[in-house]
């Protein structure tokens, strides 16, 4: 999506009902979300090209439904919390995606979808990745004969020391 200038030389507001360039502005091309999409079997409807401008425009990254809700609560065209439940299930099932169960009911998505661990932050909510050089050992597992290993999914929980805490109130 082009952007056109006021004689001023400043950007104009996308026309109603297009994408926001956000992606574009991070590096991202429309026409690289669009190929993005079509490679995934998706048809790049304006819901999920913003939705893939919010996702992949940042990089590798971990994040909530929540949060990218809250993200597209100003986004134009409108998304509807079903489009965006929808559209992340679709990305994941198209392998865009990795979900990433931590605890409860709250699914984590992830754009780097290659085989990695995770550690999650207790005290901040934060989902992490751990160094890559531990999954290549972690994927020559031995299985039971007939199976084959499908993946290595682990996630290390931490918290703050209680002493660490304590000296960080303090201060």
């Amino acid at each position: 999506m082009s952007i056109s200038r006021n004689p001023d030389g400043g950007a104009q507001r996308p026309a109603r009902g297009r994408c926001v360039p956000c992606a574009r502005e991070r590096g991202l091309a429309h026409s690289t979300l669009k190929t993005i999409l079509h490679e995934a079997n998706l048809r790049p409807t304006r819901q999920r090209l913003a939705l893939a401008s919010m996702i992949f425009g940042w990089g590798d990254r971990h994040f909530t439904s929540e949060m990218i809700l809250k993200k597209a609560s100003g986004v134009r065209p409108r998304l509807s919390t079903a489009t965006v439940y929808n559209a992340l299930r679709q990305f994941s099932q198209a392998g865009l995606l990795r979900e990433i169960a931590v605890f409860g009911t709250t699914i984590w998505y992830d754009t780097k979808t290659g085989p990695h661990c995770h550690m999650f932050i207790e005290e901040t909510g934060d989902l992490i990745d751990l160094p890559d050089d531990l999954s290549p050992a972690l994927s020559s597992l031995p299985v039971p004969d007939g199976f084959d290993l499908a993946g290595v999914d682990i996630i290390v929980r931490v918290r703050s020391k209680p002493s660490f805490v304590a000296m960080a109130n303090q201060s």
